[in-house]
């Protein structure tokens, strides 16, 4: 299935939202809320895409759920938001209103993983701009600012220590970025999943996921056909989502539609 451009397919969404049902919305934050920066620590939310967040989440049938690679407690600085529900390193983490949740094979590889990311270090430190990012639960090695011609150093050296590792760590690939993380079967869908079904209600919410690289394709595979999945980023990308976006300011623009439609149902807009 070709995924259609999600601004094409707005009035399908609407009806849908007319229903009345409940909605739960999420956002990945890097590359989809947020535009990519060189480091992750510059990354920023601007403040009209904070208070557009907001104010979905002070929708009475909206719960607002930021889905990220970042640890929990990273990601939830940088969106500031008391009222949302956070899931970090790909919703191994989860904390909101009334819930909380720490994948327990994940727990315990915790200090196994400081060794391995200390060792990274010592072999990355020769490479230029190789930055390593323990996350607590993951570890991330960025090589964006990298030069071209060590690219495939680093690709060998986090092959090397994943093999080295394999029992309990596996290696996936990002945006120019390598991660290792837990030997386990969860992931952002699972997350998903996990949440909806503490949400309780009468009905099955209305999902919407929005992500960008290649973790949200989790997300994407295991959501039912009725959620809205939505990849962010340039349509040669393959992707299992239904629909696309370009940019993050394309989401703010669709999540700006979302907080008007869900405040006037039946608007024409």
């Amino acid at each position: 299935m070709t995924p259609r451009d999600l601004r094409e397919e707005l009035p399908e969404i609407a009806a849908k939202l007319d229903a009345g049902g409940p909605v739960l919305l999420g956002l990945d934050f890097d590359g989809t809320l947020a535009p990519l920066c060189p480091h992750p620590d510059a990354v920023e939310l601007a403040e009209a895409v904070r208070a557009t967040v907001a104010r979905l989440a002070a929708a009475a049938r909206v719960t607002v759920m930021i889905v990220s690679g970042r640890g929990l407690a990273d990601v939830a600085a940088k969106v500031a938001l008391a009222e949302l529900i956070y899931a970090g390193n790909h919703g191994m983490e989860i904390e909101g209103p009334g819930l909380s949740f720490l994948e327990p094979t994940a727990q315990g590889l915790a200090v196994p993983l400081e060794s391995v990311t200390e060792a990274l270090r010592q072999r990355l430190a020769d490479l230029p701009g190789a930055l390593v990012e323990p996350k607590r639960l993951t570890t991330c090695v960025h090589y964006r600012n990298v030069p071209a011609e060590h690219h495939e150093a680093v690709a060998r050296i986090m092959r090397e220590t994943a093999a080295s590792h394999e029992e309990h760590f596996l290696l996936t690939s990002g945006h120019q970025v390598w991660e290792l993380r837990p030997r386990v079967s969860w992931h952002k869908g699972e997350a998903l999943r996990w949440a909806i079904d503490r949400l309780g209600g009468d009905a099955p919410p209305l999902v919407f996921f929005l992500g960008d690289d290649r973790t949200d394709e989790d997300a994407f595979a295991t959501l039912p056909d009725s959620a809205v999945t939505v990849r962010i980023g340039p349509p040669a990308t393959p992707t299992l989502a239904r629909h696309r976006l370009p940019d993050p300011d394309a989401v703010h623009t669709f999540l700006e539609w979302l907080a008007e439609r869900l405040e006037t149902p039946g608007s024409s807009r």
